[in-house]
């Protein structure tokens, strides 16, 4: 046991800062349903065990296993990139039903158990199975206002007072997934801004690079070839080992330009064929029209780094079935059909505006429904 703890803490200090937030956040969210199921239960506790007792521990274990799978299987709060198909719909399902038949029981015999697991099941779908519910507010005040009617609990001497709660669970619920997605997109925009500044030194050297060792490397050519016609009458050796020489200061010359050419140039083919793939691997469809080669060569930079963070965002913040890739000598145009929630600020994409308006361009986003798009464009005048 004492190895594989030393592992663990070992995957945590080597955690980024960013994910031990995330995982802080997680197992906060997991201590508060055992908070929950605390306060619900905690008049039934004091009653003899009985089954009905043990049959309302039992489903409101199952639905709190249930619930925190959701928090650990949602994108915003975890490493991973969608959520499982079916998950949240599947966990609404067998919460909404466990807190029918439970409201039902306890209208007909009124007993603490059903009543501390109707309280339970409806702050579990207030906290978790909320975070990704459109009008979450609208339906929890109904549920809360239905199991206030029908449910007396101890712990709350007024109806109210269980809306109330119910209510300020989702506000908290609704703040700590914000506050998860501000924390991912802030490191996902510094990142993106150290890569930008890495590329920036790299254009920087390049041309430095070139500048300077490339006309030295010319300069010595010359020399070469000067050398081999002043000993070109009496020093056959001299002149073959020169000519040598002068071949591999060519060979040298190639060389640099090939390793300048891979510093400087980002294709924007290449972060295209990344994309098919990582999309592919997410199981989304791929549609392209049009050919990244008619990007005009000013435009290839910046066209580039567009599609790189677009297909990032498509992963990280939607649940697209079909992505579109659409080039022209105008501009690149990106459009996911999976925008169904606010995708709020891309501080990526703030970034690369930036850098679009230096080649007189622009990025815009549009966001119709489940269609998001996003779109850059340059001046004709790009050559």
């Amino acid at each position: 046991m004492y190895p594989g703890t030393m592992t663990t803490l070992g995957r945590l200090v080597e955690m980024t800062e960013t994910d031990k937030f995330s995982a802080y956040v997680r197992f906060s969210m997991h201590a508060a349903l055992v908070a929950f199921a605390i306060l619900s239960f905690r008049p039934a506790l004091e009653e003899p065990v009985s089954l009905e007792s043990g049959t309302a521990i039992f489903i409101a274990l199952a639905n709190g296993v249930l619930a925190a799978f959701v928090i650990e299987r949602s994108p915003v709060l975890s490493d991973v990139t969608k959520t499982p198909k079916g998950l949240n719909a599947a966990a609404l399902t067998i919460n909404l039903a466990c807190w029918l038949v439970t409201v039902l029981v306890f209208a007909t015999n009124r007993s603490v158990q059903s009543s501390g697991l109707s309280l339970f099941l409806l702050s579990s779908f207030a906290f978790a199975l909320t975070i990704h519910l459109p009008h979450s507010y609208l339906i929890t005040l109904a549920l809360s206002a239905v199991t206030a009617a029908l449910v007396e609990h101890p712990t709350f001497a007024h109806p109210v007072f269980v809306v109330v709660f119910c209510l300020l669970l989702v506000w908290g619920s609704k703040t700590t997934v914000w506050s998860a997605k501000v924390v991912k997109e802030l490191c996902r925009t510094r990142n993106l801004e150290s890569q930008l500044r890495v590329h920036e030194e790299r254009l920087r050297f390049a041309q430095e690079l070139h500048d300077s060792l490339g006309q030295h490397l010319a300069a010595m050519s010359l020399k070469l070839q000067l050398a081999i016609a002043l000993y070109e009458r009496d020093r056959d050796k001299v002149k073959g080992e020169m000519r040598e020489l002068e071949h591999l200061v060519r060979l040298m010359r190639e060389d640099l330009r090939q390793v300048v050419t891979g510093y400087r140039n980002l294709s924007p083919s290449a972060e295209l064929k990344t994309a098919i793939q990582l999309l592919e691997e997410a199981r989304v469809s791929v549609l392209v029209a049009g050919n990244s080669q008619a990007i005009p060569e000013k435009s290839r930079q910046v066209a580039a780094w567009f599609i790189r963070e677009a297909t990032t965002n498509v992963i990280k913040h939607s649940t697209a079935s079909t992505v579109s890739f659409a080039f022209s000598t105008d501009g690149v145009t990106i459009v996911n059909d999976g925008a169904d929630q606010d995708v709020g600020a891309l501080g990526g994409m703030q970034v690369l505006q930036d850098r679009a308006q230096k080649i007189g361009g622009a990025i815009t986003l549009t966001h119709d429904a489940d269609i998001f798009t996003a779109s850059l464009t340059w001046k004709d005048n790009i050559k």
